[in-house]
């Protein structure tokens, strides 16, 4: 192959953005295209295996970062700059005309935007790991700073690039490494996070999204209504593969990308299978799926592009069954380590069921007459999160299967169980936890966390969720609690797919608090008070006959 470096192309404001290309011995060719704000020097075997694959490979710098001139502005420009670097690639030396985008995590993200100005030289997208709003599934889920993720994210990787383009940039780099690698739980202790000085938040040249996101777009405004994908996802008009991980921090975004381009009638395909972000391996946290599970992301983006334009070509037959296109939908299902096809998400073989809450922290069965069960969230002493749906680097960030019972022994922490399996059952679909609640302060957070009890006590999470008090009427102003007052709420956790095997109990375990994983909630219905100045907050959930409270997931 041919390696072109630094190839530029000028967008329509005068930015510079340079691209990596990897160009095939049998020309001309259609292109493959990856947009990275994660520097192309990263993506060389990437580049090459498109290339060896008879394509010509394009690994191109996002505007602001790293060898592109400009200033990067999380997701606002991804649309614009991509739909003109599909153009510029389709005329560059060598291509047929025809120009394919794919990417996983932010790189999915530039792929899906560019596909909504339906530029004409494109012709197929493979996106993975990747949200499809970025207030609910990125920053903010339920209305909580995703506190491990984003500071982990900006510096190691996005403010970090960033302050190298500095006249001082080696220094703030090798600062902000320091702490990544050496003080990242100091970083986390630090609130309230808008400050952290690793970030330099007195410098509006590295990271001033960050201020933005946690000053005046905190919650939502018109702000996440312009970048998020939602409203302009029907406007792609390519064939489009989806694919996620059970343990991704993005599954839900993921999975509602395919929903809505499936509901347009678009040409469209889901994968998710049992991974955490960018991480596709058998193996996670010592936890084994099998060899089915194992999966090649290139190779299956590869083979949608074949399928795409007609290509022909012999494939492996492993892990998910890479190149079959046939179904819709093919996922996989944790405790049983099984791979399954559907017509659609969730299966319409899956019917919902409704676990109740019960008095002697039972979940399903009788629930017993009404009562309470109490704990407090004290956020100077927060549960601690054990794995889960963090992003994107370990051990920062709590990511993946681990055993919960340490976090289920403390008494902040409260623990309902079903009766152990007499046989197999299959969770698939959204889940959902309806509480009846009482507090005596005016904000505070509720986490759900769905585990898998086996026979010898292990406790494996499957899923969580997490929502402010005060953002339980979701997109609508913050409304604080009436303390005293007995209030309704709503947690959405992360899809999941998860077979209980005879023996095994289904368990919810309620706190106020997985920390690092969510920022901590002061309690005082004042986000950014310090945590000296924070309060206890005493939950009482309404359990029992009639309370509300109660678990919805869907069972195949």
């Amino acid at each position: 192959m041919r390696i072109e470096r630094d190839a530029a192309f000028t967008t329509g404001d005068g930015e510079h953005v340079k691209a990596d290309i990897y160009r095939p011995d049998m020309l001309p060719a259609p292109v493959i295209l990856q947009r990275t704000p994660y520097t192309k020097d990263w993506h060389v075997e990437l580049g090459e295996r498109i290339a060896r694959a008879g394509y010509i490979g394009i690994i191109q710098d996002v505007r602001g970062q790293n060898a592109s001139t400009g200033a990067w502005d999380p997701f606002v420009n991804e649309a614009d700059d991509g739909a003109a670097a599909v153009e510029w690639a389709a005329g560059v030396d060598g291509c047929d005309g025809r120009v394919a985008l794919i990417g996983t995590s932010y790189a999915g993200a530039t792929a899906l935007k560019a596909a909504t100005r339906r530029p004409e030289s494109l012709v197929a997208v493979v996106a993975a790991e990747t949200p499809a709003d970025y207030y609910d599934d990125t920053v903010f889920p339920g209305g909580v700073l995703a506190l491990a993720f984003i500071e982990t994210w900006l510096l190691r990787n996005i403010a970090n690039s960033a302050a190298g383009r500095l006249s001082d940039g080696p220094d703030i780099q090798r600062a902000m490494t320091d702490v990544y690698e050496n003080r990242m739980d100091e970083a986390f202790q630090f609130t309230p996070p808008i400050g952290l000085p690793a970030l330099h938040p007195d410098r509006s040249e590295i990271a001033p999204y960050f201020a933005s996101w946690l000053g005046p777009h905190r919650t939502r405004t018109t702000y996440w209504d312009d970048i998020s994908l939602r409203p302009v996802l029907t406007d792609i008009d390519v064939p489009v593969l989806v694919i996620g991980g059970w343990y991704d921090v993005f599954v839900g975004g993921t999975i509602e990308i395919f929903q809505r381009l499936a509901a347009a009638g678009r040409d469209t395909r889901l994968l998710v299978g049992p991974w955490s972000h960018n991480m596709w391996g058998r193996t996670m946290n010592g936890i084994d799926f099998g060899p089915s599970a194992e999966f090649d992301f290139v190779a299956e983006a590869i083979a949608w592009v074949d399928r795409c334009l007609g290509i022909e070509r012999p494939r492996i037959r492993a892990g998910a069954n890479w190149g079959h296109f046939d179904s819709p939908v093919r996922y996989f299902t944790t405790g049983d380590c099984l791979w399954h096809t559907a017509d659609g998400w969730p299966p319409t073989s899956s019917a919902p069921i409704t676990l109740e809450l019960g008095v002697g922290c039972t979940l399903g069965g009788e629930p017993g007459e009404e009562g309470v069960v109490e704990f407090d969230s004290d956020p100077a002493d927060p549960v601690p999160a054990l794995g889960g749906h963090s992003c994107c680097y370990q051990p920062q960030s709590p990511m993946g299967p681990m055993d919960q019972r340490l976090i289920e022994a403390l008494p902040a922490v409260v623990s309902f169980s079903t009766a152990a399996a007499e046989q197999a059952w299959t969770i698939v679909g959204p889940v959902e936890v309806a509480l009846e609640m009482t507090t005596d302060v005016p904000d505070t957070d509720l986490t759900a966390v769905l585990t898998d009890v086996h026979p010898d006590g292990t406790s494996i999470n499957l899923t969580e969720g997490v929502l402010r008090a005060s953002h339980r009427r979701g997109s609508v102003a913050p409304e604080p609690l009436v303390p005293g007052k007995r209030t309704a709420f709503v947690l959405r956790l992360l899809p999941t797919a998860h077979t209980i095997l005879p023996g095994h109990r289904l368990r919810l375990n309620l706190a106020g608090s997985l920390f690092p994983t969510f920022e901590r909630n002061p309690n005082t219905g004042r986000i950014d008070d310090p945590i000296h100045d924070a309060a206890v907050a005493h939950v009482e959930v309404h359990v029992g006959g009639g309370s509300g409270s109660a678990l919805t997931l869907r069972r195949a």
